[in-house]
């Protein structure tokens, strides 16, 4: 049963560190297809360039701003280039309340070019094509005047690249690693294995015997001290449950799953909570009863507590 759990344990770490190297894996491909586009374009612009400083405005279709944000490294290489900051560039957009369909129009770019300070505006579109291990990058992108609003340079590419083995390797380490951690969060919060479980509910029983033959061993006591039938048959209930506990299987079952290790230590641990509290009650029931009064209250809540115990155990099938 430990070996077929580390297994199953071993295969959902597997599975989960596949799942989470995907996208990690696909991401940096993404980026790397950004980055060369990025460059193409910087690269294919002429010399002299046609103007002193750009902005790059909000490409349709990089939703993720990847292969903005590559643009603006790449022409930030370019000597002799000032590149408007993409935070300044937002920050107009969002003060304008622009949108990428507002900057279509040429006399739109024009103005907004003005707002930003850029002599001119990168403009464009791309469309990604993502598979496992490969990303690819339609683009097409224009250096547009913000002055005439004439067309001073375009390019249009599709790029491609792939993930090396090294990269694909560190990516199912990192996901593997990310995957170990979060499986044994997962166990945290779920209480473990069913076998950490029922050892778990195996110190519960201990605890509950312990405590349900201290209120056996007062109310016994009690009863003798008062002369009380009464505290007698609660003394005979509580035996009953501390018999109950003696003969519970010491060994793990051999059909126990998940489920039913969660029901078994939930049970236990109300067992034993009940038990204290019977425990507890009994003691002052015997000090009533050395002092001459009624137990009272007491005996009541003693039974009370005793029947929650051995209904528990009756739940978790040892009775």
């Amino acid at each position: 049963m430990l070996a077929l759990t580390r297994t199953r344990s071993c295969a959902a770490a597997l599975l989960l560190a596949l799942a989470l190297a995907g996208p990690a894996a696909v991401a940096d491909e993404v980026g790397d297809a950004a980055r060369q586009a990025a460059e193409e374009f910087a690269a294919a612009l002429p010399a002299p360039l046609p103007a002193g400083s750009v902005a790059v405005q909000p490409i349709a279709g990089d939703d993720d701003d990847r292969l903005r944000d590559a643009l603006e490294e790449a022409l930030s290489s370019r000597e002799g280039l000032r590149v408007v900051t993409r935070r300044h560039v937002d920050a107009i957009i969002s003060e304008q309340g622009l949108q990428v369909q507002d900057l279509v129009e040429p006399e739109s770019r024009v103005r907004f070019g003005r707002l930003v300070g850029a002599e001119a505006l990168v403009v464009g579109r791309v469309e990604w094509s993502v598979v496992p291990g490969r990303a690819g990058a339609e683009a097409r992108l224009q250096l547009v005047s913000t002055e005439t609003g004439d067309l001073l340079a375009t390019w249009s590419s599709g790029v491609a690249a792939e993930a090396t083995w090294w990269r694909r390797g560190l990516s199912l380490l990192a996901a593997a690693a990310l995957a170990l951690v979060l499986l044994g969060l997962w166990r945290s919060w779920t209480g473990g294995n069913h076998e950490q479980r029922f050892e778990a509910a195996a110190r519960a029983r201990s605890e509950a015997a312990r405590q349900v033959k201290r209120a056996r061993e007062s109310l016994t006591q009690a009863a003798e001290v008062a002369g009380d039938e009464e505290l007698r048959a609660a003394a005979g209930e509580a035996e009953g449950v501390e018999r109950t506990l003696q003969e519970a299987p010491a060994g793990l079952p051999a059909q126990l799953d998940s489920s039913g290790s969660r029901r078994l230590l939930r049970a236990d641990r109300t067992a034993a909570k009940a038990c204290r509290a019977a425990a507890e009650r009994a003691e002052r029931a015997l000090a009533k009863a050395r002092d001459g009064r009624a137990a009272g209250g007491d005996l009541q809540d003693v039974l009370k507590a005793v029947r929650t115990a051995a209904s528990a155990l009756s739940d978790r099938g040892i009775s």
